[in-house]
């Protein structure tokens, strides 16, 4: 989904503006806190319904307004996103709605900036995320199990807390590990299904590296997590929460059969995980054949001249909606050999150039 209009109102600095992106392309142009980040941040609430840059939504409303309001349009749909002090109110077409899961169907987005190095260098909690987005897609019943999973984790570790024992643990158990097991078949074939695309495109940017992706389950694969879960119990109601299960899995990234962190630069490090993100991308669009929104935050940054002309080519070569933000007017050279619009953000105004 490509939107024709966007519409921010009362959102961070923005008092009240509307602009019309391009199809493709789009290039946004300010100096550093003119809120260039903050417009990205306004299109990621009309796709996930929630900040990549704050858990504290309340916060992005503007000093003075009692609410902000994001709007969307496309061909196909009409979003909108009110929230206030009180209450989140998610419309699609005028229809309320309060699945998050209903937006991410509908603009499937990937963003790249600053923070999301935490995806290399952060928790494993990252990284399940970018599997599961992945997983998301590509099965129809992995929101389900994954749902489900959610739910059986909660009540295990509610009766763990008990200070009685109790035999409904043996029935959670049995549904913890149902989903367990499935969750993780999912997530191992999307692994092993992009991966190929991934290592594709970060040795065309990194080349002479061995890369590899490895999932970890959660659990030694090689023994039953029920059998785990049961061996573990002690520990388990001691501790206050499962030890074992997809809740603990992680994507295990190497370089040389060594941590990427060990090995990589921080500009490197910039282009593995926008190899990444360009593989999630590339791999949706082909798998789905549908268009995939993707946006990045600083373009040019701790990249060399050769690195962002190798990267906006990747970026032209997606069929979805692009969104990239620049602070120089000369790092946009590297997108004039094909259709763009590009936008300068002066003075909490959005205007074409």
């Amino acid at each position: 989904m490509a939107f024709s209009l966007i519409k921010m109102e009362g959102f961070r600095n923005f008092s009240k503006v509307s602009w019309n992106p391009h199809e493709h392309m789009n290039i946004i142009v300010g100096d550093n806190g003119s809120g260039k980040s903050s417009v990205l941040e306004a299109l990621g609430f009309l796709c996930r319904g929630k900040s990549f840059r704050t858990s504290h939504t309340a916060s992005v409303i503007a000093h003075g307004m009692q609410d902000f309001v994001v709007f969307g349009q496309s061909s196909e749909h009409r979003i909108g996103i009110r929230r206030n002090s009180d209450s989140f109110d998610i419309k699609i077409d005028s229809e309320n709605v309060t699945a998050l899961s209903r937006l991410a169907v509908l603009s499937p987005v990937q963003i790249v900036h600053p923070a999301d190095m935490e995806l290399l260098l952060g928790s494993p909690a990252e990284r399940r995320s970018y599997v599961d987005w992945g997983a998301f897609y590509h099965n129809s019943d992995f929101f389900y199990h994954w749902s489900s999973f959610r739910r059986a984790l909660k009540q295990r570790n509610a009766y763990l807390k008990m200070p009685v024992k109790s035999d409904m643990l043996d029935v959670i158990d049995a549904e913890f590990v149902e989903h367990s097991e499935k969750l993780n078949q999912y997530r191992q074939h999307f692994t092993e299904d992009i991966s190929d695309t991934v290592v594709a495109i970060v040795s065309d940017f990194l080349p002479g590296y061995d890369f590899e992706f490895q999932l970890y389950p959660g659990w030694d694969i090689r023994k039953g997590l029920l059998q785990l879960l049961k061996s573990s119990a002690e520990r388990d109601r001691m501790q206050g929460f499962t030890c074992y299960g997809p809740q603990r899995a992680d994507l295990r990234i190497l370089i040389n059969r060594q941590p990427v962190q060990d090995i990589l630069s921080r500009g490197q490090l910039k282009l593995l995980l926008c190899a990444m993100r360009l593989a999630q991308s590339t791999f949706y669009e082909k798998k789905c054949r549908k268009d995939c929104l993707f946006f990045l935050d600083d373009f040019a940054s701790e990249l060399d001249q050769d690195k962002r002309e190798k990267l906006a080519d990747y970026l032209f070569s997606l069929s979805g909606q692009v969104f990239i933000t620049a602070i120089d007017e000369k790092e946009t050279k590297f997108f004039q050999k094909s259709p763009c619009s590009v936008f300068e953000l002066k003075d909490n105004l959005i205007n074409q150039r």
